[in-house]
């Protein structure tokens, strides 16, 4: 498939394409890029999802990552994010995560990488826990 963006400054509306059978859409309102990695970020479609989520990176100002639906999350998965973060800094082109899905929040947490997004991270008051 090929990219016939580069046609000039048409104001088009926005765009919702589905990627493929798991799940990730790419939606472009504006300069902002907002992607959905779909539910699973895994060793097995980590090569994948890096297209996807990297696919419109030059034509972005900005990319907000909607975790919300991610329910199973490895070590591949948690290096695509961190490797998002660190070009984001290089590039000096912001990208959000957001809407994290509890299975994203417990591994963030047991790697103590939450930190490390510095996004804000809202918690559902149902699934809190409290320490005795």
């Amino acid at each position: 498939m090929q990219d016939t963006s580069a046609g000039g400054d048409r104001q088009n509306p926005p765009e919702q394409s589905p990627e493929n059978n798991m799940g990730n859409v790419v939606t472009q309102q504006e300069a902002t890029i907002k992607v959905s990695p779909g539910s699973e970020m895994t060793i097995y479609t980590a090569s994948e999802l890096k297209e996807t989520l990297y696919k419109d990176w030059n034509h972005a100002r900005e990319i907000e990552v909607d975790l919300s639906i991610v329910d199973e999350l490895d070590s591949a998965g948690v290096q695509l994010l961190l490797q998002m973060k660190s070009d984001s800094e290089h590039a000096r082109k912001p990208v959000r995560f957001v809407d994290h899905s509890p299975v994203v929040l417990e591994v963030l947490e047991m790697l103590n990488l939450i930190g490390r997004f510095a996004d804000p991270i809202i918690l559902p008051a149902d699934n809190m826990e409290t320490s005795a």
